[in-house]
């Protein structure tokens, strides 16, 4: 028989999750939309799938009653209460990460946005200045540009 146990976080984001499984050390691949993981108990390969946008973990539920089979007594064998609240703590710091990277993406984008604006004002305002015969002399004053138009009458 197996069992699907709901954890305190919901496991949303593919690829948060995947992160997390690594850094516990669990090795897994998707399949058809499945997280398998390299946890084995009765049933065969633990593994999570999709339920209404949700990860869950589908395992033999005869853990729960401490019938673990002899090949998952080994020490390297987490029982699945254990592993879901450590995937818990390792998903959470996982998608803090995340969001973070993501911010530092778009704070990024933002300055390449305004250094494009910059260079772009900057480039008219010199066209402008050299077609209406100025000489532009530019310099740069607490990371500002300053231009200086100097007209020479002939």
């Amino acid at each position: 028989m197996s069992a699907v146990i709901k954890t305190l976080t919901p496991f949303v984001e593919q690829d948060v999750l995947l992160e997390a499984l690594s850094s516990l050390g669990v090795e897994c691949h998707v399949k058809n939309n499945l997280i398998m993981t390299d946890r084995v108990d009765y049933q065969g390969t633990q593994h999570f799938q999709i339920n209404d946008g949700v990860y869950q973990l589908v395992h033999d539920s005869d853990e729960l009653q401490g019938r673990l089979i002899s090949d998952s007594l080994s020490n390297k064998y987490t029982a699945v209460k254990q592993f879901l609240g450590e995937l818990e703590i390792a998903y959470k710091s996982t998608y803090q990460l995340k969001l973070i990277r993501a911010e530092e993406a778009e704070r990024l984008k933002m300055e390449r946005a305004r250094q494009a604006r910059v260079a772009e004002a900057r480039g008219k305002a010199i066209a402008q200045a050299k077609e209406q015969g100025y000489s532009v002399k530019e310099s740069h004053v607490n990371g500002k540009i300053k231009l200086v138009l100097t007209r020479t009458s002939h």
